[in-house]
C-alpha cells in the first residue's frame, strides 16, 4: 500500500514538472577550470529575467555557441538542462552555408545512441576541423569516412556550426 502511494505522489510530482517545462535558448560564455575539472558557464533569459548558470564541460563549444535549454519555469535557475546535441541559431544572426566532410570512420547512429562526428569544413579559404555530439534518432543513421552533408556557420565566428547529417551532399 505504501508503495502504490508513493508511485501515485511521484506521478503527480512528475506531472507537475513537465507542465511546467519549459524550452529556450542557452548561450556559452566561457569555461572555467579548477583543479578537479571545469564547468561551462551559460546564460539565458526567462520572462526578461536573466540566469547564470553551470554545466557539464565540452570541449567543442566555442564562446557565443547557442543550445538549446529545457528549464523548470518555477525554478529556472535549479532545474535545467543544456542540450549540446542542439545547436541553434536565433534571428538575426547571419549565417551562410557550404558542406563538411566527414572524417571519422564509420559510425552509426541509433534509437537510444549519441555519437560523436568529427567533420571538416571551409569558409573563405581557411580550414575548420570539429566535432559535434548527434542525438538519438528514431532511425539508425550511419556516417562514414568522406560522406558530406551541408554546414551552416556563422559569419561573425565560423567556428560556430551546425551539421545537418539528414541532408547529405551527393
Amino acid at each position: 500500500m505504501k508503495i502504490t502511494v508513493f508511485c501515485l505522489l511521484l506521478l503527480m510530482i512528475s506531472a507537475c514538472t513537465i507542465k511546467r517545462q519549459k524550452e529556450g535558448v542557452a548561450t556559452y560564455l566561457g569555461h572555467h577550470s579548477y583543479v578537479r575539472g571545469g564547468s561551462d558557464y551559460w546564460e539565458f533569459y526567462d520572462n526578461g529575467k536573466q540566469y547564470k548558470i553551470l554545466e557539464g564541460a565540452s570541449a567543442y563549444i566555442v564562446p557565443g555557441e547557442k543550445c538549446v535549454l529545457v528549464y523548470d519555469s518555477l525554478q529556472p535557475d535549479i532545474n535545467y538542462l543544456v542540450d549540446g546535441t542542439r545547436p541553434v541559431f536565433i534571428s538575426g544572426e547571419v549565417t551562410k552555408k557550404t558542406f563538411g566532410i566527414i572524417i571519422t570512420d564509420h559510425v552509426c547512429i541509433t534509437p537510444k545512441s549519441f555519437k560523436d562526428i568529427e567533420f571538416e569544413y571551409h569558409v573563405n579559404g581557411r580550414y575548420y576541423n570539429t566535432c559535434r555530439t548527434m542525438p538519438e534518432r528514431k532511425d539508425t543513421l550511419c556516417v562514414k569516412r568522406g560522406d558530406k552533408f551541408e554546414v551552416e556557420y556563422w559569419q561573425e565566428n565560423p567556428k560556430r556550426v551546425i551539421i545537418y547529417i539528414d541532408k547529405p551532399i551527393k
